[in-house]
């Protein structure tokens, strides 16, 4: 299979020159073909362990049609209370001064949970994960000192959480707090 990043330069670099003969060439070969659709529940075909799609291009091909499916992944919420408001007052303001937040998905790439509101007492972030398949929540900061909602500081700043969500089931929000911040 051609390697992606490279075979982008390459057609970037044609597209430039609009040399639509050396294109027709660069096309020739198989292709895995990867969709996602961000800030939605649905799962990146690639990323979930389903089969990707592929298909061959010859270079004498003008166009070919791929199906491609994606499934609805469950939405974890995730609610960091931070009272003392320690996450807008360092993060982007002091060297190493972020919460990670996140899972690790099926082709091991990390997933970043997104920040979808902010309040006096904290912020919720969310996650899309797959029904019916155990994943880890993860929850890192070198910065920021982390507890669980009972105020038990967590070991290294840090937790993962395992989450199973059924088929057809609404997760539990995942909570825990920031209760300090600085080395």
């Amino acid at each position: 299979m051609p390697q992606l990043p490279l075979q982008r330069k390459r057609l970037g670099d044609l597209l430039a020159r609009q040399d639509l003969r050396d294109l027709r060439v660069a096309l020739d070969g198989t292709y895995r073909i990867c969709a996602q659709a961000p800030s939605t529940a649905w799962l990146a075909n690639c990323e979930w362990g389903a089969t990707p799609v592929t298909t061959t291009l010859s270079n004498t091909q003008i166009s070919t049609n791929v199906p491609i499916s994606l499934k609805t992944g469950a939405v974890v919420s995730i609610r960091v209370d931070d009272p003392s408001q320690l996450l807008p007052r360092y993060e982007g303001n002091t060297p190493g001064a972020h919460l990670l937040l996140g899972v690790k998905n099926a082709a091991l790439a990390f997933r970043q949970a997104t920040v979808v509101s902010q309040d006096s007492a904290g912020r919720n972030d969310q996650v899309v994960v797959p029904f019916g398949s155990t994943v880890n929540v993860h929850a890192f900061s070198s910065f920021f000192k982390l507890a669980n909602m009972s105020g038990t500081a967590l070991s290294n700043n840090a937790f993962f959480m395992p989450v199973l969500v059924p088929a057809g089931h609404q997760p539990a929000t995942l909570e825990f707090q920031v209760v300090g911040g600085g080395k």
